[in-house]
């Protein structure tokens, strides 16, 4: 070959190497801050950003998850995201069982499992009767991150976080995210709300499932909104912890993540967030600690198992014929359609004879109550006879077979007592149980009980994600594991306050470059008591299931 040919590849490869150094190493420019942003919002920056102080930066992305992830940061996709794992630890991060967001993101941030929160699912059981209602924040008997942050003299900027409506006074902004009513004040300070609605923005993402069509153009004109918003109150206000929550992978993953087109669409939307992610990484500055987490993860499955219908298959429940039949003549086939509102099922049940019956499911976890007389308003199952009827139940979960000769139904089935203590345990399901991983659970009544889906349906699966840098993290290549319930004890200690005793997450320190004792101590009552006392119009409410509805949250 020429040597100058030679010479030439040389020097191409040489300069597409060091291009490719200089964007992987270059820091991300601080972001652009659209001027109607900050004039709407101006009377909300308190206090300018002091870059040098040290700080928390959390960035939620809901659903995200590695197995998404690994194919874009090895073809150098997602730089942003990349520069953290490059300098810092990475993580599966186990959510809770169920992995649901109302109860994964209510634990993230308050340390502490769904019988210390009263948090497990979107729904609460309504007392003597099998109805269940929306839940709101007041639900939470477990204080959140920001109240105890508060409590300690620091200041927050939350925004986008589910189950955050009503919003409670922070010092500084409070945005609430799912759940929150479009034209109340789901702000804190009240009067954000209608400088928020100025700009044309959206407070939460589901309602485009219900009463909008999910274009892209609305997707990425509401992500821009709420990526200069964001931006905008962060360079405002002088936050010891940001924490920030994007929606939007959750609501489009649902809608199919199997077919190329989904996937192409999909990492579309991932790239979109690291660019925003390196706008928020410049913003905060190198002397704050920044943790990119997600509440769950997702996947495809190829088959469903129809909880109600498999309890009656073993005898823990009779189902009604008549109006199985009418169901089923009034809709489309069973095996394709998503979960029916949680008394449409209960009411397919003979509750006089009925042993047990679906509680909450997402993914390949479900749940069961038992119908236990004295706690249910048509209760069969004497309290003596309890523990022996959940050994019953639990002893067919795990002799069942996905099919004849095939993998079993469930790998591990438990009391939720089990796995979770504390004092609203009682709210709890009786049974929690993990199906195969090919499995989605749905509490419907339906015969044969596991079906193959002609489409795959996409839902959550237990691992999200957890990636951390900055001065307090130290670097290691391997990905470990953690727990959604480690997120807040850690935030605690990296801003050098005290972990209580009465959570059930630990700081993990094994991540960690600073050499500092951990400090605990009892959680002060002035953090228990009620931080506001609205509630829900009839007509938000009614807002609220139809959009739960619409994204297959039934219970």
């Amino acid at each position: 070959m020429n040597i100058r040919v030679v010479l030439f590849l040389m020097v191409v490869l040489a300069g597409a190497f060091l291009g490719q150094f200089i964007a992987k190493t270059r820091p991300a420019q601080t972001p652009r801050i659209d001027p109607t942003v900050l004039q709407a919002l101006a009377p909300y920056f308190l206090q300018p950003l002091d870059r040098d102080k040290h700080r928390v930066l959390v960035v939620g992305w809901d659903g995200a998850s590695f197995a998404f992830l690994d194919p874009l940061l090895r073809t150098g996709r997602m730089p942003h995201l990349e520069s953290i794992l490059r300098r810092g630890v990475s993580a599966e991060l186990a959510s809770t069982i169920i992995p649901i967001s109302s109860a994964a993101w209510t634990t993230a941030t308050t340390g502490k499992s769904p019988a210390k929160t009263d948090v497990f699912s979107f729904f609460r059981g309504v007392p003597d009767s099998y109805e269940i209602e929306v839940i709101s924040s007041l639900q939470k008997k477990a204080p959140s991150i920001w109240r105890i942050l508060n409590h300690q003299d620091k200041r927050c900027v939350v925004f986008g976080v589910p189950v955050t409506y009503p919003p409670e006074p922070v010092k500084d902004i409070l945005v609430a995210g799912m759940l929150s009513p479009e034209q109340a004040d789901y702000t804190w300070p009240p009067e954000l709300a209608d400088a928020l609605r100025s700009l044309d923005f959206l407070p939460d993402l589901g309602i485009w499932r219900e009463q909008r069509t999910l274009t892209r153009d609305l997707l990425y004109g509401q992500l821009e909104i709420k990526r200069h918003v964001v931006n905008g109150l962060l360079a405002g206000n002088n936050w010891d912890l940001g924490f920030v929550v994007f929606k939007s992978l959750d609501v489009l993953k649902h809608r199919g993540v199997a077919q190329p087109e989904e996937r192409a669409r999909i990492d579309e939307l991932y790239i979109y967030l690291d660019g925003v992610l390196g706008g928020l990484l410049a913003l905060a500055g190198k002397n704050c600690d920044v943790i990119v987490l997600s509440d769950h993860g997702f996947t495809s499955y190829q088959n469903k198992i129809f909880l109600n219908g498999w309890l009656s298959e073993k005898g823990f429940a009779q189902l009604n014929e008549e109006r199985m039949q009418e169901r089923a003549a009034s809709h489309d086939p069973i095996a394709e359609r998503r979960a029916s509102e949680h008394m449409t099922e209960i009411s397919l049940l003979e509750l006089d004879r009925t042993v047990a019956f679906a509680g909450p499911c997402e993914g390949n976890f479900g749940s069961i109550q038992l119908n236990q007389k004295g706690r249910e308003p048509n209760g069969t199952v004497e309290p003596a006879d309890r523990d022996a009827t959940i050994d019953r139940i639990l002893d067919s979960l795990s002799s069942a077979l996905v099919y004849p000769g095939g993998p079993p139904l469930v790998k591990r089935a438990m009391r939720a007592t089990d796995l979770y203590r504390g004092p609203y345990e009682s709210s709890l399901p009786d049974i929690l149980f993990e199906a195969h991983d090919s499995i989605f659970v749905d509490a419907e009544a339906g015969i044969p009980s596991i079906v193959k889906l002609h489409t795959p349906f996409s839902d959550h699966t237990l691992n999200g994600i957890f990636a951390a840098a900055g001065p307090s993290f130290h670097y290691d290549r391997e990905r470990g594991n953690a727990s959604i319930m480690d997120i807040t004890p850690t935030i605690l200690h990296l801003l050098d306050l005290p972990v209580y005793d009465n959570m059930d997450g630990k700081p993990r320190t094994d991540l960690l470059a600073i050499d500092r004792a951990v400090r605990r101590e009892a959680e002060p009552a002035a953090l228990l008591a009620p931080a506001s006392n609205t509630v829900y119009t009839d007509e938000e409410l009614q807002e609220l299931k139809a959009r739960l509805r619409s994204m297959a949250y039934t219970r």
